[in-house]
């Protein structure tokens, strides 16, 4: 009877976010019983073949086709966002679940004619921004409600390393495939938290240092109603860190990037930082940043059952790409301390558009 019940998967797109996240996730739910992973989608069969290895009883096919796809099935999208509302909506219209990868699309309009896509279809469509799942993210939420370090006055974002993804394209970097660079890729996760967490901001600037081609770095500042500040800085090619750092009355909480169930507390005036592992209120330990990742697909799974709700709407995911979209729109060149002198001064005072 569980075989009957077991969700069908096909994967779009088997290079690396596949290979190094969604593999592991998928084989968690079919040792569970839950999933069967039974398509691989990709036009590279080394990629394929990769991920076949793994799921032997799959098949494999180099182009996408929504054929044959029906309400049993879950599609995950992890192909380049130049496709991702293309297969989104054919596999919606076909009367699949969608899970699609961030960034949901190219754009604030394919975002909305994805939404459109899932309103009319029988299936459900949710965004891969699995840092909603951190336990640390809900406890970060509760701590700026529940004011037990008083009010929330700043924070400040810092993400960046130098580029080590084990892509299996130039999509990433290639303007042609890709509508942006660090923003684009970091961005819809960090957007999507603070967009949760604070809603729109009133104020905000947004500079790069795209140059007509893709940002490596990227600076924005944040001002809301409320009086709360904030700075977000994200890189690929600069080590910042890797902390979010949100400063109350009487203490910083800082996010360690990455760590799905930390927090740390540094009391102001204290000369130490405390280190905290959440933990459920019985003891047992929260989800991990691999189980937070099997989590959203399971989430999605349960809404196909009608046990739970989609936590990452399309409507939600939506919601980041519209404001990178008008950052985008209205960025400036950031200082870039290795150009020439004569090329700051041509940078000087003009935004540059692509």
């Amino acid at each position: 009877m569980k075989q009957k019940n077991q969700t069908r998967i096909s994967i779009v797109g088997c290079g690396a976010i596949s290979q190094l996240f969604y593999a592991e996730a998928l084989s968690s739910l079919e040792a569970q019983g839950e999933a069967r992973v039974v398509r691989l989608f990709d036009p590279v069969a080394a990629n394929r073949a990769a991920l076949g290895r793994m799921f032997p009883q799959a098949s494999q096919t180099d182009r996408f086709k929504a054929e044959g796809l029906g309400y049993e099935d879950l599609v995950i999208v992890a192909s380049p966002p130049r496709f991702h509302a293309e297969q989104s909506i054919a596999a919606l219209k076909a009367g699949a679940s969608v899970l699609c990868e961030k960034p949901m699309a190219m754009s604030a309009a394919e975002c909305q004619a994805m939404v459109e896509g899932a309103g009319a279809a029988k299936g459900h469509l949710a965004i891969g921004l699995y840092r909603r799942f951190f336990p640390a993210f809900a406890a970060l939420r509760e701590i700026i409600e529940t004011q037990p370090y008083g009010p929330l006055q700043s924070f400040a974002v810092r993400e960046g390393s130098a580029y080590r993804w084990a892509a299996a394209s130039a999509s990433f970097s290639d303007p042609k495939a890709s509508r942006g660079g660090v923003f684009f890729d970091v961005g819809p996760h960090v957007m999507d938290i603070l967009l949760w967490l604070f809603g729109e901001p009133a104020n905000w600037s947004y500079a790069d240092d795209a140059l007509g081609g893709l940002e490596v770095n990227a600076s924005l500042d944040l001002q809301y109603n409320n009086g709360i500040s904030g700075s977000v800085r994200l890189s690929k090619d600069w080590d910042l860190g890797n902390t979010h750092t949100f400063v109350f009355e009487k203490a910083d909480v800082v996010w360690p990037v990455g760590q799905a169930d930390r927090l740390r507390v540094r009391p102001h005036g204290s000369a130490f930082m405390q280190e905290l592992v959440l933990k459920q209120p019985n003891g047992k330990p929260v989800l991990n940043e691999p189980q937070c990742f099997t989590q959203q697909i399971d989430n999605l799974i349960r809404a196909m059952r009608g046990t739970e709700d989609v936590l990452v709407t399309g409507e939600e995911g939506a919601r980041s790409l519209r404001f990178i979209d008008a950052a985008y729109a209205r960025r400036q060149p950031m200082e870039m301390g290795w150009l020439s002198e004569d090329e700051a001064a041509a940078l000087s005072g003009r935004a540059v558009a692509r």
